[in-house]
């Protein structure tokens, strides 16, 4: 993570890794066999995503995934690995796959919130996760990345009350 920190994810491969922490390459590959792996590895340890359990109540529970996002953005290093990763995934393969496997935890999460509300009769059926979370996350990312907003002063709560309403049941 110092490695990441300090020098971006390009300074995330097996070589300096392994001087950092003295070690082998080779044990490194022997756990991480790819630079893909070993930068998921490094982000997962970096931003730890909770386990998300639902509490019977939609709302309350997007507040608390929300909430969690906007914490973690407000973090200015956690800010840059993450705009630094969106942008390098254009070029890097290794960094795109990480990327994607790092975004299947939260929509993961996002999916199962959405799959109880759903059960319980709290929103509608058949809503892409994808479509849900661009319409939630999406101004979060927007105000911190794009237009530099301060991202505690976010509204996460009418964020979420205005999506709400065009997917009650």
């Amino acid at each position: 993570m110092e490695l990441l920190l300090e020098a971006g994810p390009d300074a995330i491969h097996h070589a300096g890794i392994a001087s950092a922490a003295g070690v082998s390459r080779t044990t490194l590959y022997k756990y991480w066999p790819t630079r893909a792996k070993l930068l998921l590895e490094v982000l997962t340890a970096f931003d730890a995503h909770p386990e998300m359990c639902t509490s019977g109540d939609i709302r309350a529970d997007l507040v608390v995934l929300l909430s969690g996002l906007r914490d973690s953005m407000a973090d200015p290093a956690r800010c840059r690995v993450f705009t630094t990763m969106l942008a390098q995934a254009q070029w890097d393969d290794d960094i795109l796959e990480a990327k994607t496997a790092m975004r299947a935890i939260p929509m993961g999460g996002l999916s199962l919130l959405l799959d109880a509300a759903v059960s319980r009769g709290e929103i509608r059926s058949g809503l892409n996760v994808s479509d849900v979370a661009a319409r939630l996350l999406g101004p979060l990312m927007f105000g911190a990345v794009v237009i530099g907003q301060d991202i505690e002063a976010i509204d996460v709560d009418s964020i979420i009350d205005d999506w709400l309403a065009t997917v009650r049941t």
